[in-house]
């Protein structure tokens, strides 16, 4: 009898521990199954291919303000005894290989006057740049501080416009005193000029592979048309053709605009590796050879 009823005993006590045991571990289990993932609903599998197959759209801004082509200076040092000058000039965005000489005038970029004196013809290279072109000149008539300097074209090496005034500015000192004058002379604008300021604005947008580009102008000569494209390089170091840009058709009061989307096209520039610029041509037809900008403004992207 003893035997038994330690038994009993025994079995009585096992059994609440076994069952207390056997639901802690299923709470467990119920707590811990979410956490590392519960299986996804009918309705999360039929989301989950469309969201793959979603295409990403890259979207990226570029803008460019167009200004006067080409710039420059001149460095200009003039002995008022001896009346010797001497002059350094240094230019962008000339004609390719193109000639020109710097004339010194009465009046002002807007009315310009007579010849005072003439320079010494000088070429542009294959960027169009001009850089250090040192002259000496002897016999000088009057100082040359408040004179103004144009730039004039010389025909030839694909250059079909003859005294065509392409950059202007007036003589500054920064010695006004004492026998020996120095300052120079900062080239830009000419608004006496036909497109001798032709200013506006572009802006590039970047779409899952296409690009649209909108561009508008001001100072073109009334009633004309124009040639634009976008260059590799910059404004400073120019180089080939990337795309073609629509004309530009100045109203009667010199304003033009135009846009396109360019299907395929490249990624805008993001690194200094690469550039693009924005360049308006003179002329309705791109010479490729011998590009006649009057604006140009580099692509900044953002």
């Amino acid at each position: 009898m003893r035997g038994r009823t330690l038994t009993d005993k025994r079995t009585h006590v096992r059994w609440p521990i076994r069952c207390g045991l056997l639901l802690t571990l299923l709470l467990l289990s119920a707590l811990i199954a979410p956490a590392a993932g519960a299986t996804p609903s009918r309705a999360d599998q039929a989301q989950a291919p469309a969201q793959a197959q979603s295409p990403r759209i890259a979207l990226a801004q570029g803008n460019a303000q167009l200004k006067h082509s080409p710039t420059g200076h001149m460095d200009i040092t003039f002995d008022t005894v001896e009346r010797v000058a001497h002059t350094s000039t240094f230019m962008d965005g000339l004609p390719q290989n193109g000639v020109a000489v710097a004339l010194v005038v009465r009046g002002t970029c807007n009315e310009l006057g007579g010849v005072l004196w003439r320079g010494v013809p000088f070429q542009a290279d294959a960027n169009g740049k001009v850089v250090d072109f040192r002259v000496k000149f002897d016999h000088v008539q009057g100082a040359p501080t408040g004179s103004t300097v144009v730039i004039q074209t010389i025909a030839g090496n694909g250059e079909p416009r003859n005294g065509y005034n392409l950059a202007c500015g007036t003589v500054f000192s920064t010695l006004p005193t004492g026998p020996e004058i120095k300052g120079g002379v900062n080239l830009g604008p000419v608004p006496g000029e036909k497109n001798g300021n032709v200013v506006g604005a572009a802006t590039l947008t970047e779409n899952n592979g296409s690009l649209n580009v909108n561009y508008h102008v001001s100072g073109l000569e009334p009633n004309t048309t124009h040639a634009a494209a976008i260059h590799l390089g910059n404004c400073t170091w120019r180089s080939y053709v990337l795309y073609d840009l629509p004309q530009l058709n100045a109203d009667g009061n010199g304003n033009a605009s135009n846009s396109i989307t360019i299907n395929n096209a490249q990624p805008l520039p993001t690194t200094s590796d690469q550039s693009w610029y924005i360049a308006v041509d003179y002329n309705s037809t791109l010479n490729r050879d011998s590009f006649l900008t009057v604006s140009c403004g580099d692509v900044a992207v953002s």
